[in-house]
């Protein structure tokens, strides 16, 4: 069944290659039907042959051949090949440096968020700053507007003033109604920024 191997199977044959069941039946020199009868072979019990006081067997080379090609390290059976230890090392060591990419990148964010969040409260604060000083100018404008008008009607006669104060009315209703604007404007972006 089995034939010495010459120099160009040498490098071929089941016993060079990895010794597993696919790759010995993919061998040239050992075909399916051949590796099927060996194992048939092999679990039948073998006839017992007498000679010089030794005991032989007629599937004496068969099976001595069948444990040298099925080792520990073989099985029938397909088993899980062992990953590369270079290849978990780098895996390994990718992993660990997405982890510590990911882990500066939300570091980057959080400080950026903070940065922005304590410039929008100091953009507040001036803010409320800059209304409480409109709001108390717009008080001085009303108090003096008051006092004019009371400087006016004692002045001026009585139809010259009347014409005076309310052209002066108007006007101050004017700007007073434009720094309301303002005001009303500054209000809604504190409120928004709140």
């Amino acid at each position: 069944m089995l034939t010495k191997p010459n120099k160009y199977t040498k490098g071929n044959s089941p016993l060079h290659r990895s010794l597993t069941p696919t790759l010995l039946i993919e061998s040239p020199k050992m075909t399916l039907a051949n590796y099927k009868l060996m194992i048939k072979k092999s679990k039948e019990k073998p006839k017992v042959i007498k000679q010089s006081g030794l005991a032989t067997t007629s599937n004496q080379v068969v099976t001595s051949l069948l444990d040298s090609v099925i080792s520990t390290d073989t099985c029938i059976f397909p088993t899980p090949l062992k990953q590369d230890t270079n290849e978990v090392e780098e895996l390994r060591y990718q992993l660990q440096e997405m982890q510590r990419f990911t882990k500066n990148a939300l570091e980057v964010q959080r400080m950026y968020f903070e940065e922005i969040i304590a410039g929008l409260e100091q953009e507040i604060k001036e803010d409320k700053e800059y209304f409480n000083k409109e709001m108390s100018l717009i008080r001085e404008e009303i108090i003096g507007l008051k006092e004019e008008k009371s400087d006016l009607s004692t002045i001026l006669p009585e139809n010259q003033s009347s014409w005076d104060l309310k052209t002066q009315y108007f006007k101050n209703q004017e700007f007073i109604s434009v720094l309301e604007r303002q005001n009303q404007m500054l209000y809604e972006k504190i409120i928004k920024n709140n």
